[in-house]
């Protein structure tokens, strides 16, 4: 997600593959290992999973947001051109975007941190989904 907001103009550009431009993520890596220093020295919340954006233009003094998740379709992500599949990121009209959320906190120049718990169950249709499996199986 973050990719979407490197400025077009250098997005098509560069290869962020190529070692020569690792140097582009010397930031962010600087901002990764600020997050793992908090995470690893005293933090204990029982959680699965952090999901972690930084901007592209930002340094090791980037404010942060703890953010959730912003539910939108992502659309097709692969696509056959020509018999071939390549990744294409999908098209986001990026307004009117919910306060509080991963993308909004990027669109605003924010590492965002977002806490995740891997517990999918929906808890209030399990009964209801097991009491229309009971009668039909």
């Amino acid at each position: 997600s973050a990719s979407l907001f490197i400025p077009e103009s250098k997005r098509d550009k560069i290869d962020f593959f190529d070692p020569k431009n690792y140097v582009l993520y010397e930031n962010a890596s600087k901002i990764v290992v600020k997050i793992v220093d908090i995470l690893f020295n005293g933090f204990d919340l029982n959680i699965d999973l952090i999901s972690i954006n930084i901007p592209f233009d930002v340094d090791i003094n980037a404010g942060y947001k703890i953010t959730k998740p912003i539910k939108m379709p992502y659309g097709k992500l692969f696509n056959n051109k020509n018999g071939v599949f390549i990744h294409e990121n999908p098209v986001w009209a990026l307004k009117d975007i919910e306060e509080g959320t991963d993308i909004k906190a990027l669109m605003q120049g924010y590492v965002s941190i977002t806490p995740i718990n891997l517990d999918l169950v929906d808890k209030r249709k399990i009964n209801e989904v097991d009491r229309i499996f009971r009668s039909r199986w």
